[in-house]
């Protein structure tokens, strides 16, 4: 028997490698580094700075470095340049949390109250480690908290992980019920790591320090100062006009980012994750740290890492950005393929770079065009009257367009979009003025509230419902005026009605407007504001969104 699992295990062995060999000489050549080559050689490399690598079935098959670390001093980009990766970090932060899991220190099942106490305790509903991982707890992402209150968070000097937590303990509410929805929070991961704190009595930054040095990662460290010295840090860098600046990170919050890290540090990550056999005792931490969490009914977003498919082909991936500094990073398991890509300024586009380089890797194996759709298969030739199509529709994202009708021209409206003129085509059939692939075609009623269906061969299908007629009246307009208030964040909103549907917006530090899109709904750049009214038609709260936040009420209060 011995004898027989020894063969096959050999036989499985030599089979892999052939698969492996073969697959590694389909997809890598040196044809395809030399391509690669000649498309950076079309970058700037007396500017800013980028790394790029690639791993190949375990291998480090490529690496470049490219600009300037350092504008002032004119210092080249080198292998031992170090880059923040920006959102990347999250990856390792969950790794700390699943070796704590593997080593029976703590349960992904664990509720975040057991560590945190404090938090959230007007909620029964569970709120786990694991909902934290893949942003399905509901948890609001602390940047835009501090929006509402006025202030940027990469502003404020000194902003740290307390800081975090001291916002997020005065939260009452929620996103949405855990485990409910899908909302990425930074807040996520900088409450894990306080709870790795908790648990192993150390800072967290010290406890992934020696995570890194098991994992032959000497180079990477979280920033916990904010005016740290960091041998070897690429400056971050923004061109503004002609003029470049130096855009600091004045911030000190980490484990969601701010993690500070080498090229070669993160191709030696790549090789573990295709080669995990090359440190035994973190196999399967790594190999369950490339998966969807398998409890979740969301799959798309895991262990610090994305999931998806990249012109057809499946793949994980994660961007970061913070600042000025970007990072990339592209894994596709069924090619053995890896690609890293870290700059420090957006005129080096870290995420185009590293697309392209997919590209060229892959060539024939990815589609080059994702192809939808470009038109109904159907369309029925009878044109409806212009008239019967106008009215708000409402599409994903909550996402309302307004058509309307001009003598014999249709019209689409949006918030703070130019209207566009559609062109018909033939029956309820039409095209955008400024672009003829992108269409509208209003479907056939059949005793249901008229919808219609936007094309583009590149992009899937979008369909908007018609939402009741409403034309807002003076008595409506005058409701709309009052004062309202956000004990959690301690920030009142003064509405009063102006005209042209357009509503001024006061707090104590700023004015602004916002626009009344439809009944009982306000606009105001990226905020989106539900007004909530009680028996009496008076409206008794605001509800707001915006982004990475949804559902922060804010209670009349006159």
């Amino acid at each position: 028997m011995m004898f027989r699992f020894v063969i096959q295990t050999t036989l499985s062995i030599f089979s892999s490698l052939c698969i492996i060999s073969s697959a590694y000489a389909q997809v890598w050549t040196p044809e395809k580094k030399q391509q690669i080559n000649q498309y950076l050689q079309g970058l700037k490399s007396d500017t800013s700075g980028l790394a790029i690598g690639v791993v190949y079935n375990g291998k480090v098959v490529y690496e470049q470095y490219l600009g300037l670390a350092n504008l002032e001093h004119q210092v080249k980009v080198f292998e031992k340049t170090r880059f923040n990766i920006a959102s990347n970090a999250k990856q390792f932060t969950a790794l700390c949390i699943l070796k704590l899991a593997t080593e029976g220190k703590l349960s992904l099942k664990d509720d975040i109250r057991k560590y945190l106490p404090k938090l959230y305790p007007d909620i029964a509903t569970p709120i786990t480690l694991e909902q934290m991982l893949n942003h399905t707890s509901g948890i609001r992402t602390s940047e835009e908290l501090l929006d509402l209150q006025n202030k940027v968070w990469w502003k404020e000097v000194g902003f740290s992980n307390r800081d975090v937590f001291r916002l997020t303990e005065k939260q009452k509410t929620l996103n949405f019920t855990p485990g409910t929805e899908h909302l990425y929070s930074n807040t996520n991961y900088i409450l894990l790591t306080e709870v790795i704190k908790k648990i192993t009595k150390k800072k967290f930054s010290q406890y992934a320090k020696k995570l890194f040095e098991d994992l032959g990662m000497k180079q990477t460290l979280f920033k916990t100062r904010y005016m740290a010295v960091i041998p070897h840090k690429a400056s971050p860098y923004g061109k503004w006009g002609k003029n470049w600046v130096v855009e600091p990170s004045l911030n000190k919050n980490h484990g969601d980012g701010n993690l500070y890290t080498t090229l070669s540090d993160q191709l030696r990550w790549e090789q573990l994750i295709q080669q995990p056999s090359l440190l035994p005792q973190w196999s399967k931490i790594i190999q369950k740290s490339q998966l969807p969490i398998e409890a979740s009914k969301y799959q798309k977003y895991g262990y610090g890492l994305m999931f998806g498919t990249y012109k057809g082909v499946p793949y994980r991936y994660h961007y970061g950005q913070t600042a000025a500094y970007g990072a990339t990073f592209l894994r596709f398991p069924q090619h053995g393929l890896a690609i890293v890509a870290m700059g420090n300024s957006r005129n080096l586009p870290d995420e185009q770079v590293a697309d392209q380089l997919v590209n060229i890797i892959l060539g024939k194996k990815i589609a080059q065009k994702q192809s939808f759709d470009a038109q109904p298969s159907k369309v029925i030739s009878k044109k409806r009257d212009l008239k019967n199509l106008e009215g708000y529709y409402k599409g994903e994202y909550d996402l309302i367009i307004k058509i309307v009708a001009k003598g014999d021209q249709l019209y689409r409206e949006m918030y703070q979009r130019d209207p566009v003129k559609m062109i018909h085509e033939k029956g309820d059939l039409y095209h955008y003025s400024n672009s003829d692939i992108l269409k509208m075609y209003f479907s056939p009623n059949k005793g249901k509230p008229t919808q219609f269906t936007l094309y583009h061969p590149e992009i899937a299908p979008r369909v908007f419902q018609k939402l009741p007629q409403f034309e807002p009246t003076k008595a409506y307009l005058q409701t709309i005026r009052g004062r309202y208030y956000n004990d959690e964040l301690n920030v009142y909103f003064n509405l009063r009605y102006v005209k042209d549907n357009q509503v001024e917006v006061k707090t104590a530090d700023d004015k602004y407007t916002a626009t009344l899109v439809y009944k009982d709904y306000l606009r105001a750049g990226g905020y989106q504001v539900d007004l909530i009214r009680g028996k009496n038609n008076q409206i008794q709260e605001l509800r707001l969104k915006s982004g990475r936040i949804k559902n922060v009420v804010f209670k009349r209060v006159n």
